[in-house]
């Protein structure tokens, strides 16, 4: 059953939690990065995709800058199969790429985005999306 994309605040608490665990300061939400979230969770949705780039080959950095937000650097983490956020954030936290995201001290910013694929005979058929775009501000 297809699930639109929608905020994700579990995934904010998630990351925020293994922050602090680090001794890291929490990341505030960004209506901008929830946004480029969402429009990117909405674009993966669209077409069956499971990929950092949209289909129109933008990156992370450029989907935030569309949004009208101009950090300095910009980071995507993006899950797909977990049940639910805490188990997205856990898989983050087993990836060194991930987790190098999530605990970032540079990212002061996130914002979130979390759906379900429709079913269309593509791998990534019925399964849950986690999107977590994080910024380090100007």
């Amino acid at each position: 059953m297809s699930e639109p994309p929608r905020p994700c605040p579990a995934l904010i608490e998630g990351v925020n939690a293994a922050r602090a665990e680090a001794g890291l300061p929490p990341l505030a939400p960004h209506p901008a990065l929830t946004a480029a979230a969402l429009a990117h969770a909405a674009d993966l949705l669209s077409n069956g995709a499971f990929d950092h780039a949209g289909s129109d080959g933008s990156l992370p950095l450029e989907r935030v800058l569309r949004q009208g937000l101009s950090p300095r650097l910009a980071a995507e983490n993006i899950a797909m199969g977990q049940p639910d956020a805490p188990a997205a954030v856990a898989a983050w936290q087993g990836s060194d790429g991930h987790r190098a995201n999530n605990l970032s001290p540079e990212t002061t910013l996130i914002g979130t985005a979390a759906a379900r694929y429709p079913r269309r005979g593509l791998v990534s058929d019925d399964q849950r999306l986690w999107i977590a775009v994080f910024a380090a501000e100007f």
